[in-house]
């Protein structure tokens, strides 16, 4: 070769790497988040394609997705995700020097969860609106062969269920150890906590209608009124997609359930029904126990007893309507119907009590964008019943009991959402609701209270465009709530969160909030009679939480702590007074603290694939009232240690879920001198799914067995729970 040629090929080289090192200066990342419109949630699998080009990616377990190398100019990114409507953007690429990273919020037509999805217990970003939030998406709940909510959520460790145990009772929930009533339950934003006693029953509610439920220990500023003890968001389906649900169960108690889902589009009328059934035949067999109290005397411990007469039946309504446009219609009804709800332990004591509700509700919606201009507008309105007649016969006429409620509420809302760089995200609202009560067991037989509210609400990770390795997220919001009589509460709640890796990670989250209960109409009005009144002069409760958790998670395994830790003021408490009648009193100051662990580890996929989750909370609720009989003393029915394993086994034709809950000793009054039982209860399920007509249909069979080993127990006081029950349920699915 020449020195004229090797001269030739070496300015041909030289040239080459000046074009390719002046091409990568032109080259640009770009960075991007897809979230849900509705929920703030993050939307992993979201796939994000280059129009018109071969490229495209999927968003990461954080709803993020990445782009390496892109030219210089415009481009049009197509953003997918089942269950949502495809979206496109105009993005134009500047300057190298200029990180791009934008957001991108995806309207559903029908929210749902990915198949592979089971539970999702780890903090959520914080950059969403569930910072340190717990979710069950539907495929979880298609999967089980209960139609109880509180079990569910017991199940995974989410909550605590205090019943009287008997199919169709009331469902009041608790979470880290608060009163059922301090806990706020929505469904999908609207509380369905009653005004008389301020619990919500989870009957209320139908888990076929049901997207996901979201658990707050904490709850965000939007959210949060009367929540001390946490929130329990429920939203429901979407209307918008095709699909039909059939679903049936028998159990061997005689507990019957059919359901059907409808949904259609035409014509972009987005339609969604749903029809929901229960019933029971009251064959209820228990056993005696130590914990009977009473019963000891007149009866033999383990004797095993049949209550035949606790019939009750349960109706679910829901039609949902989406015109085109921006409004949405919504009317649900809930009627129920129970006959001798209500337990009592002597067999000498024989009485006949009937109850029955009637609940409903009409929604008006307008949905909002992130322009300022156009917020969401909710208009909502109920109404509800209860009648109740309890009668002991002629041997204590006194004891004959009449009752009725009748209940409305009205209520309206603004809420504005805008989304920004960073991961930024802003939320403000401001709404009115009036609850109106009727009762002959009220005081003046009358009650209403007014509720005016704001919040302003933000999160985001400012420190994103340094590219650090370590992620960091803060959330933080203000709530104002103004009640009739003029009390006002303004409380604030700030958290952080750092996360680094990816393969193996790890995450450190701590906040602080302040929340407030106001008494029930129940405690405040309730009309004296020969055992309660209430007490008008109750002041409200509040309190201050806080919580610090940590987390490490490699690749499908993952292990969880979190300490908490509640201070209460003003607890409300009922109790027996001076004049031996029941009456809700403010106690000085309870303490509620402890540690959560969570372990959670899924190995592969497919024939003979299992997922492991085990929770374990150890707690005090501690009574810091300053009296010489209770002040230390633990609050009644917190146990100190709960403990949840769970098991999701696939046997190649198979599916076996298997579910341990183990109880320690619980209080059953102030002093500490008596309580209940520890307890372990197992549950077994067996389910196959078997696709029908080209795998457009889903045929689901499951076979379920709770408190598989038959053992004793009781959830409160003088209240069994049924012994060993099988049940079966099929399903038939349209997609």
């Amino acid at each position: 070769m020449t020195y004229r040629m090797k001269s030739l090929l070496v300015f041909i080289g030289v040239a080459l790497a000046f074009a390719c090192s002046a091409a990568a200066q032109n080259l640009l990342n770009l960075s991007g988040l897809v979230l849900d419109d509705r929920t703030g949630l993050p939307l992993p699998g979201a796939d994000v394609v280059i129009d018109g080009s071969p490229f495209g990616v999927a968003a990461d377990a954080e709803g993020r997705f990445y782009f390496y190398n892109l030219p210089m100019g415009g481009c049009d990114l197509k953003i997918t995700h089942i269950g949502y409507k495809t979206i496109t953007r105009r993005v134009v690429l500047l300057a190298a020097d200029t990180p791009l990273s934008l957001e991108f919020r995806l309207s559903p037509i029908v929210l749902e969860m990915d198949d592979e999805t089971t539970v999702e217990t780890k903090a959520l970003p914080s950059a969403g609106y569930l910072s340190g939030g717990t979710v069950l998406g539907r495929n979880v709940l298609t999967r089980t062969g209960t139609s109880d909510l509180g079990k569910i959520l017991e199940e995974n460790g989410l909550a605590t269920i205090t019943s009287d145990g008997s199919p169709g009772g009331k469902r009041s929930v608790t979470l880290r150890g608060s009163n059922s009533d301090q806990v706020l339950v929505l469904v999908d934003g609207r509380p369905i906590n009653e005004s008389g006693d301020g619990t919500a029953d989870l009957s209320q509610v139908s888990l076929s209608e049901i997207q996901q439920i979201e658990v707050y220990p904490q709850a965000p500023s939007s959210l949060s009124a009367q929540a001390i003890g946490g929130v329990i968001n429920i939203i429901t389906l979407y209307p918008g997609r095709n699909r039909m649900t059939v679903k049936t169960g028998y159990s061997d108690y005689g507990d019957k359930t059919g359901s059907i889902l409808l949904g259609r589009n035409v014509s972009n009328w987005r339609f969604l029904s749903m029809y929901e059934h229960q019933e029971g035949t009251g064959k209820y067999p228990y056993r005696v126990v130590p914990d009977d109290g009473l019963e000891l005397f007149t009866r033999s411990i383990g004797e095993i007893l049949i209550r035949s007469n606790a019939e009750y039946q349960r109706d679910y309504l829901t039609l949902k309507l989406n015109p085109p446009g921006v409004l949405e219609l919504s009317y649900r009804r809930n009627m129920s119907s129970r006959q001798n709800p209500d337990y009592l332990p002597l067999p000498e004591i024989v009485h006949e009590s009937t109850t029955t509700t009637d609940h409903q509700e009409f929604n008006v919606s307008l949905k909002g964008a992130e322009n300022w201009y156009r917020p969401r507008v909710t208009l909502h309105g109920e109404s509800y019943r209860l009648n109740s007649i309890t009668d002991y016969g002629s041997q204590y006429p006194l004891l004959y009991k009449n009752s009725s409620l009748r209940g409305e509420v009205y209520s309206g809302s603004l809420d504005w959402s805008r989304g920004g760089e960073s991961r930024t995200n802003l939320n403000f609202g401001t709404g009115a609701r009036l609850e109106r009560l009727w009762s002959p067991d009220l005081l003046g037989g009358y009650a209403e209270r007014l509720h005016e509210f704001g919040y302003f609400q933000a999160q985001g990770n400012p420190l994103q465009e340094l590219n650090l390795p370590v992620n960091t997220g803060l959330f933080g919001g203000v709530r104002t709530d103004l009640y009739s009589g003029g009390q006002v509460f303004i409380y604030p709640r700030f958290g952080v969160e750092v996360k680094t890796g990816k393969i193996f990670w790890a995450a450190l989250r701590g906040e602080s909030a302040g929340a407030f209960r106001l008494p029930s109409f129940n405690s405040l009005f309730w009309q004296e009679d020969l055992q309660a009144q209430g007490n008008p002069n109750l002041k409200p409760e509040r309190a201050e939480n806080r919580e610090i958790a940590a987390s490490l998670g490699y690749k499908s395994a993952e292990f969880g702590v979190s300490y908490f830790d509640r201070k209460i003021w003003d607890l409300i408490y009922w109790r027996l007074d001076f004049d031996n009648r029941w009456k809700p009193l403010n106690l000085s100051k309870a303490r509620i603290f402890g540690i959560e662990y969570i372990w959670k580890y899924q190995l592969g996929k497919g024939d003979w694939a299992h997922n492991i989750f085990l929770t374990h909370r150890w707690m005090h609720a501690i009574n810091q009232s300053n009296e010489p009989n209770t002040d230390g003393r633990l609050l009644p029915y917190r146990p100190v240690n709960n403990t949840v394993f769970t098991l999701e086994q696939n046997l190649r034709y198979l599916h076996l879920t298997a579910t341990a809950r183990w109880v320690s000793r619980r209080f059953t009054n102030e002093a500490n001198t008596k309580s209940l039982s520890p307890y372990q209860v197992w549950d077994f399920g067996l389910w196959q799914d078997f696709s029908l007509n080209r795998k457009q249909v889903i045929l689901t069979c499951r076979f379920d067995v709770t408190n598989l080993f038959n053992q004793s127990y009781r959830i409160v006081d003088a209240a069994p729970t049924p012994l060993r029950e099988w049940r079966i349920s099929l399903s038939l699915q349209q997609n």
